[in-house]
């Protein structure tokens, strides 16, 4: 196998392959433990153009990671039971039936009031939310964070293009802190590595989490869970 390689190390290390990221015209393969929303919203674009997108990151919610995972999955509305009109007429009916009754016989009146409101509530619409990913099922993956077991890799692949180094997909991992990474071009490898990327759901210390799960935590205006606020330090440290 033959690839050309290039070895970088500094800041602004996102110089150095960002475009070969917004150049990718088969695919976009992106491991990160933590992501940026503005490098999730180039994911997505690609994706809109035919690009193969994916993403596998973490549930660690560290400043920015949040609101990066809400431009990767996006929540929908389902009907489960439809609305009932003739259902919700009859208890409308009865509630006021019930309300006049009761006037003169508390008993009766409160009894009619009850199931009025009872059919009305069952005629009901019901609706469902759930979430999906805007790269298509099974192209966001993502892993609950464990300070022990945690998908720590900074790999990308572009088209025939492969990076690996210390950068998280992150403003500070592109930008701000000193980084290494290794840049080499080769099909067979970017074919390999994809394979190998999207080998480790099977790693027995890793928990995928599911899109409703993710998304129920992302509806959450601020996650108060004791056991992220835990390694607060540690994950700021590699953010």
């Amino acid at each position: 196998m033959n690839a050309d390689v290039d070895v970088r190390v500094g800041r602004k290390i996102g110089d150095f392959f960002l475009q070969r990221l917004k150049d990718a015209k088969q695919r976009l393969w992106v491991m990160s433990p933590w992501v940026a929303a503005e490098y999730m919203d180039l994911v997505v674009s690609k994706k809109a153009t035919g690009v193969d997108a994916r993403v596998i990151t973490t549930n660690s919610y560290v400043s920015g990671q949040k609101e990066a995972l809400r431009r990767l999955i996006e929540g929908r509305t389902s009907i489960t039971k439809p609305e009932n009109r003739n259902l919700m007429y009859v208890g409308i009916g009865l509630i006021i039936i019930g309300l006049i009754l009761g006037i003169y016989t508390k008993g009766v009146g409160f009894l009619l009031s009850i199931v009025g409101i009872v059919l009305y509530r069952v005629g009901m619409e019901r609706k469902e939310k759930y979430w999906v990913s805007k790269l298509g099922d099974g192209n966001v993956k993502v892993f609950e964070y464990h300070p022990y077991h945690i998908v720590h890799a900074k790999i990308y692949v572009a088209d025939d293009w492969v990076i690996m180094g210390s950068a998280n997909f992150t403003e500070n991992g592109m930008r701000e802190s000193i980084e290494g990474i290794v840049i080499m071009q080769s099909a067979e490898l970017a074919t390999r590595v994809g394979e190998m990327m999207g080998g480790i759901k099977n790693d027995l210390n890793l928990r995928e989490l599911s899109y409703d799960i993710v998304g129920k935590e992302l509806d959450k205006p601020d996650l108060k869970s004791g056991r992220y606020k835990r390694h607060s330090t540690h994950r700021k440290h590699y953010y």
